[in-house]
């Protein structure tokens, strides 16, 4: 039996190059859907981008394993497995603004941030900061937000806050 004929750098090198690329353009312009709902707001992202991401890290690992050298082995591997990581992120990636509490999840990250216990809120150009009152901070990128997009998300916030009777702390 014949192993498969293996690809040299040459071939092998710009097609992950590409591939990647692809998945990195993907993952910086899947942009954040912001629902609102009766009792609060929803963030997530489409699943599309995030699935593309999925196929083209099952892409760089099939032409892992086609590469001739090791060393390009290795870094499709790398690639892969980091392509993979992202794409998972995007699909488990929600926040959810509700009447008791913020809930944020991600593959590596779960929070339940009670109104009550926001003491400060830090906005910044792309990102919205949440320090409780033990002063654990939440970041929260908002970077693919539109402009209405973030009113409404501001404004959820400070409703919701106020409404809470979180201790309030003018900075």
């Amino acid at each position: 039996m014949r192993s498969p004929r293996r690809l040299p750098p040459r071939v092998a090198i710009p097609i992950l190059l590409a591939l990647g690329a692809a998945s990195f353009v993907a993952y910086h312009w899947h942009g954040a859907r912001l629902t609102i709902a009766n009792v609060g707001i929803v963030v997530d992202y489409a699943p599309m981008p995030a699935i593309f991401m999925l196929v083209c890290a099952a892409s760089i690992l099939v032409l892992g394993v086609l590469a001739a050298t090791p060393l390009v082995r290795l870094a499709a591997l790398a690639l892969a497995l980091a392509t993979a990581f992202f794409g998972l992120d995007s699909l488990s990636f929600g926040i959810t603004a509700e009447r008791d509490a913020l809930h944020v999840k991600g593959l590596m990250q779960r929070a339940t941030l009670p109104w009550t216990q926001i003491a400060k809120v830090e906005n910044e150009p792309f990102a919205v900061v949440l320090v409780d009152v033990s002063g654990q901070r939440l970041r929260l990128e908002l970077a693919t937000f539109t402009a209405q997009q973030r009113a409404a998300f501001d404004r959820t916030l400070a409703r919701r806050i106020w409404e809470s009777g979180a201790p309030h702390r003018a900075d």
